[in-house]
């Protein structure tokens, strides 16, 4: 069998995280995000007029991994709420929700979430779900200022492995337990193994041609056991 380049994809079994390209149509006048900037916005508070809230998009890539949504600088207890392709009129009704009883809410969702991460567009809803005006700093107030960033994680190779020779690959919760290797396979071999060794947790391998496999549903070779060391085979 003849290989072109190969990625292989490491990533733990079991990653636990809070609640945390194709084009698509127009969002309106519904401002969009770009990865990896804050956005610095407010919601006005008017109990006349619904829940209180601020609807942002954003665009996913067809090469992400993951994304990670965070709220700053709130005073006061915002949540998020998520939706995939369309802007719901019912924010309960949105795909991802994020209601902890804190101040500054997250979202970090992967195409390895019990709801994958999908490509396109998203719409991000910064919500105040309470019937009375918050106190900030000692006041009663009319506007809660916010902070909003946007970050992808991509599926990105972070080195080409050398045969014969170990590479070091980090998995970090900041970036899903996810890492990509790529390994160009020369015309005409028949055969090659991939090892992963030196590991303290269960790690598979998921191994694709031309991209990453994000998921084992797009791996077309995978190793997974409930050993830490594994040993992927392609012939």
């Amino acid at each position: 069998m003849n290989f072109s380049k190969l990625l292989s994809v490491l990533c733990l079994l079991v990653i636990v995280f809070p609640v945390y390209a194709q084009k698509s149509s127009k969002t309106g006048n519904i401002e969009e995000l770009a990865a990896g900037e804050t956005k610095a916005a407010g919601i006005e508070l008017d109990s006349g007029f619904g829940i209180p809230a601020k609807t942002f998009s954003i665009r996913v890539p067809k090469n992400a991994y993951a994304i990670r949504l965070s709220l700053s600088g709130s005073g006061a207890d915002l949540d998020l709420f998520l939706n995939h392709g369309s802007n719901p009129a019912d924010i309960t009704s949105a795909d991802i929700k994020s209601e902890d009883e804190i101040f500054n809410d997250s979202i970090f969702l992967s195409r390895q979430s019990d709801q994958p991460l999908q490509t396109g567009i998203y719409y991000i809803s910064v919500v105040y779900q309470f019937d009375y005006l918050p106190q900030i700093d000692g006041k009663r107030v009319d506007k809660i200022d916010f902070n909003l960033s946007y970050e992808v994680i991509k599926a990105d190779p972070e080195v080409t492995l050398v045969p014969g020779k170990a590479a070091d690959l980090v998995l970090k919760p900041e970036n899903g337990m996810f890492a990509v290797a790529a390994v160009d396979i020369p015309s005409g071999t028949q055969s090659f193994r991939i090892d992963v060794f030196n590991t303290n947790a269960d790690i598979d391998i998921f191994a694709s041609l031309r991209a990453a496999a994000k998921s084992r549903d797009e791996a077309l070779y995978a190793a997974e056991s409930m050993l830490g060391s594994e040993t992927l085979t392609i012939k």
